[in-house]
């Protein structure tokens, strides 16, 4: 898939869990179970992914060239072997543009919410 910085494709917005898989990944490659964990701890347990959710999720980062597994390792998953993600330079632009979209939210909401003078605690 060949993704320009400039050029949001029909794929984003993301969802909050494929936000934060990708947000993940971005500070270090991790496997399905690692990311449940990093991502529980990113949202301080808001999010909350399961095996059942986060494995077609990264199916589909992957399909969409924002994600790639490295060679799987033997280890403690399914067949004896363990996946282990990364981020793709694709997934790295989609992720600037969804940070970009949450950060202008986050200061439209500000500014709205101060004209009512509403203080953040």
């Amino acid at each position: 898939m060949n993704i320009s910085p400039r050029d949001p494709d029909n794929t984003t917005p993301l969802t909050p869990q494929a936000f934060y898989i990708l947000l993940a990944l971005a500070q270090y490659q991790n496997s399905g179970y690692g990311l449940i964990k990093a991502v529980a701890e990113d949202t301080n347990g808001a999010i909350q992914l399961r095996a059942g959710t986060i494995y077609p999720l990264l199916d589909r980062l992957t399909r969409l060239g924002y994600i790639g597994a490295l060679e799987p390792k033997s280890g403690s998953g399914p067949h004896g072997v363990v996946k282990i993600y990364r981020i793709s330079p694709a997934g790295l632009a989609v992720l600037g543009w969804e940070v970009d979209r949450y950060a202008a939210g986050a200061k439209l909401g500000q500014s709205r919410l101060t004209a009512h003078h509403v203080q953040w605690v």
